[in-house]
């Protein structure tokens, strides 16, 4: 198969299904076989942006006022981009900008990437609720595969927030379905690594293997001085490999065996610096941790929560972080 012939395909799948993280070394290694003059690397590249963006990226996208459709999608990347830096500013400015483009007249992938960039904003801005029914329409049979699972994503993140592990673990099941039934194998692996969290979070034994989903259930059975040992281990492991999901798991579980220890100023800094860092380039996994966070509030009272605060902040500038 010529190059040629690989882009045409892979361009097929692609406003077919929607741009994935299985798709980033294709576009990566058939965009630099394209002319840059060629309608095929603009579009490619324009996908390309897309996928960094949801990635934590803080790159632009191409804006080809030529192509309506490709400006819509830029315009969506760069509102994602927006939410990465936390720049409030250029976050209302390019929604502005997306909700201005008739998305729907470009066709599905362009109408869900839009979604799903709006849905970001709602994660963004805590109101789950108004982008909540937006990510379920998303999510529906008959919309593209990738972007349904992206979508559902995000309504795992709305779950846990809300501590509805059930629903979180029948969500995260069908985004193994799902991955699985478009041989899409990485969407797969990060769909079971999320599947065996909502397992964690909701108190079910998740089986102890060398990986740090193992790592993370061993530790729930262990005293807390151990499991604590344990689990700065696992932070250390999922910072450095880059997986938010262990990474807010750990942070959680470990600030819940402080608080076993009655140690509320290390619960509160070890959430807080966990959120800092998640919100950076993942915040929809930030989400839970803001709920515990608000949950000790309520439970201590103002008083007692602001005492922890300023502690726990002062340690953090004495330490450095």
């Amino acid at each position: 198969m010529t190059p040629h012939e690989a882009t045409r395909r892979l361009l097929r799948r692609l406003w077919r299904d929607g741009p994935g993280i299985d798709d980033r070394d294709s576009i990566e290694s058939l965009s630099l076989e394209c002319d840059p003059a060629d309608v095929a690397f603009l579009e490619l590249r324009s996908m390309l942006a897309w996928l960094g963006a949801m990635e934590g990226h803080e790159l632009g996208a191409p804006l080809p006022l030529e192509r309506r459709d490709l400006a819509a999608v830029a315009a969506a990347t760069r509102l994602r981009v927006a939410i990465n830096v936390g720049d409030i500013d250029e976050v209302e400015s390019w929604m502005g900008m997306v909700v201005a483009e008739p998305a729907a007249a470009y066709g599905p992938i362009v109408e869900g990437m839009v979604d799903l960039a709006l849905v970001d904003v709602g994660m963004f801005s805590h109101d789950h609720a108004s982008v909540e029914p937006r990510a379920e329409q998303l999510a529906e049979d008959g919309r593209p595969i990738v972007l349904r699972i992206q979508a559902i994503r995000r309504l795992v993140s709305i779950a846990l927030g809300r501590a509805d592990f059930v629903r979180a673990e029948q969500l995260s099941q069908t985004m193994i379905d799902l991955a699985k039934e478009s041989a899409r194998r990485k969407e797969e692996e990060h769909a079971r690594r999320l599947h065996a969290l909502c397992l964690a979070l909701g108190g079910r034994k998740v089986k102890a293997t060398d990986d740090l989903v193992g790592e993370l259930g061993i530790s729930m059975v262990e005293p807390p001085g151990r499991a604590l040992a344990r689990l700065t281990a696992v932070l250390r492991k999922a910072g450095a490999a880059g997986d938010p999901m262990i990474y807010m798991l750990a942070s959680l579980l470990g600030a819940r065996r402080y608080l076993e220890l009655e140690q509320r100023v290390d619960a509160w800094l070890t959430v807080s610096t966990a959120i800092v860092l998640l919100k950076k380039q993942d915040p929809e996994f930030a989400v839970p941790l803001e709920e515990e966070r608000e949950k000790w509030l309520a439970a201590w009272g103002p008083f007692e929560y602001e005492r922890v605060m300023k502690k726990g902040l002062a340690l953090a500038d004495k330490h450095g972080r």
